[in-house]
């Protein structure tokens, strides 16, 4: 991105600002995620749903791996005994390495807390120093910051993505790049710069990374045109930039090969792409995750692709009525017109391959030609809305800072400025971001040792994403493997065609379960299974021919597999 002002002004209590603007993202994050959790920080998790264990398992995983001489890019302790492959698959090795010596000592749950409470605070303040570089103002750059740390697409991905969640790399890359083209970095300095923050990316998210090369590409090829007196350097930065992906890739070259071999078997279904994509009535009408999201736009809301944590796009009628506005008091400027141009591309990219609205589908889009290339297959287009809400919170901060025209004018913006920010509070009294950790007192207090041979591989029921198991194996050091896992929604070739996988995974009995369940067990080397007390579906029906007289304790029922099977 070009330098789109040269406002900022170095000031004695700048570092004082930036500190409190941290502060100030901070309480915010405790107040609208963290309060329930505060409470039992190590018994509820910010998140919703079954997607935050898995992340807790890889909090666990890498360190385990690391201290135990495994392969972290594999491992036996899920699908066993065949193993899964783990390069490709969101497994967060910066934050779980960063986050060890809290995991260790107080757990993955807290550690989990810890990473999900930081994700909207430190996105925030990373875009409020760039907000602050672009514009020289404080309190204009505090609401910037706000928008990007706060938007939907945060508030959707904190239900369960902090790989996604943590977005804090990405405002800091677009700043480097910023001052590269206005002179303030040397490209020596500037090229280590970016290859550190594009390595730490790649340990975050290699979803994130890329995106954010496509579009941060795209965004230069139009500053180019859009700036001809600053092309050369802007090139220059680009070619340099390149530079640094190059060198990051070579620094983290093991890491970078597991994730390119593992996509060689599809970590999500192909029709996720145009499945997982913003429906254009979506950027007026909120989901329920939102607090002006109730019932009167229900019937709507429920007409968008994907589900709520996906249904990112919405920016209310405030922050477009701030966007409009900025556009007609700023059309003169080429700056003006390079954002807007960034902001549009985004918006018509996260609409994906065909146009919806209100669910139904219309006309192709762009999209289309780059959907079906080799890695961007596996972007979700609704996702984009991380670039789109930074490039938002970039414009509202200039138009704030803008001095021009009379007082009224400009309290008027803020008080629209403020009803933005107002319009994307998430809603409370929802679960949306508060979740009771279930594991059983069967493994939380260490029963598991006295039924459970070390290593030994036991069915978990709910099985794989119906439960969070994975949670229950990483809380006990895995101490036990099982043959299932939810680092994917496809299951390994030998699980594949399994008959008795289509029973665990349709999450209840099907007729004939029994039929097939001794073929599994066998084949898996399975010799238990532990059923959580409570789980819906006739799981005593399906396995009391393993075990007529299972033992129940600790809030599980435990079935012994026999050596018949």
């Amino acid at each position: 991105m070009p330098p789109v002002t040269a406002r900022h002004r170095r000031t004695p209590n700048a570092r004082a600002r930036s500190l409190g603007a941290l502060l100030v993202y901070a309480a915010g994050s405790v107040v609208l995620f963290g309060i329930p959790v505060l409470r039992r920080p190590s018994r509820v998790y910010v998140g919703y749903g079954t997607d935050p264990a898995t992340h807790m398992w890889f909090l666990m995983w890498w360190p385990h791996a690391i201290s135990h001489g495994l392969d972290p890019f594999f491992t036996h302790a899920l699908w066993a005994p065949t193993g899964y492959h783990l390069g490709a698959v969101p497994s967060i090795p910066g934050p779980s390495l960063l986050l060890a010596p809290i995991t260790l000592a107080l757990g993955p749950i807290v550690a989990y807390n810890i990473l999900a409470l930081c994700c909207p605070a430190v996105s925030a303040w990373t875009a409020y120093l760039l907000c602050r570089r672009v514009t020289g103002s404080h309190a204009a750059s505090l609401v910037g910051g706000w928008l990007f740390g706060f938007s939907t697409y945060e508030l959707g991905q904190l239900m369960g993505h902090p790989n996604l969640a943590l977005a804090a790399l990405v405002p800091v890359i677009v700043l480097l790049v910023l001052r590269r083209v206005d002179g303030s970095l040397r490209p020596r300095t500037f090229v280590v710069l970016l290859a550190l923050c594009v390595g730490l990316q790649l340990l975050v998210s290699a979803e994130v990374l890329l995106t954010l090369a496509v579009f941060g590409g795209l965004a230069n090829v139009l500053a180019a045109f859009s700036f001809p007196r600053r092309r050369t350097v802007i090139l220059s930065t680009l070619a340099e930039s390149m530079v640094a992906i190059v060198i990051a890739c070579i620094v983290l070259l093991p890491y970078l090969l597991a994730v390119m071999r593992d996509l060689a078997s599809p970590p999500i279904y192909t029709f996720y792409s145009s499945f997982y994509t913003s429906d254009l009535k979506n950027f007026l009408i909120p989901n329920p995750m939102t607090l002006l999201g109730g019932s009167h736009y229900a019937s709507i809301a429920a007409t968008f692709s994907g589900n709520v944590s996906e249904q990112m796009a919405y920016l209310g009628l405030p922050l477009i009525a701030a966007l409009l506005a900025f556009a007609v008091s700023w059309r003169r400027m080429r700056v003006a017109w390079f954002l807007l141009g960034v902001l549009l591309m985004v918006l018509v990219a996260t609409l994906g391959p065909r146009l919806r609205v209100g669910g139904a589908q219309s006309v192709w889009l762009p999209w289309r030609l780059v959907v079906g290339l080799p890695f961007l297959r596996f972007a979700l287009p609704s996702r984009f809305m991380l670039y789109a809400f930074l490039a938002a919170a970039v414009i509202v901060s200039l138009w704030l800072a803008d001095a021009r025209g009379a007082t009224w004018s400009r309290r008027a913006r803020w008080a629209l400025a403020l009803l933005a920010l107002v319009a994307l509070l998430p809603v409370r009294g929802r679960d949306f971001w508060k979740w009771p950790d279930d594991t059983p007192p069967f493994f939380s207090t260490g029963m598991y040792r006295t039924y459970l041979a070390p290593g030994e591989n036991a069915l978990m029921i709910p099985f794989g994403g119906f439960g969070t198991s994975m949670l229950w194996q990483a809380e006990t050091g895995f101490a036990f493997r099982m043959p299932e896992g939810y680092v994917s929604v496809v299951p390994p070739p030998e699980f594949a065609g399994d008959p008795f996988l289509q029973t665990l995974s349709a999450g209840v009995p099907v007729p004939k379960s029994s039929a097939f369940l001794g073929v599994f067990l066998r084949a898996h080397d399975v010799g238990a299974v532990v059923v959580k007390a409570g789980t819906p579906g006739s799981w005593r029906q399906v396995f009391a021919p393993l075990d007529p007289s299972p033992v129940e304790i600790g809030g599980v029922v435990l079935y012994r597999v026999g050596p018949s099977g």
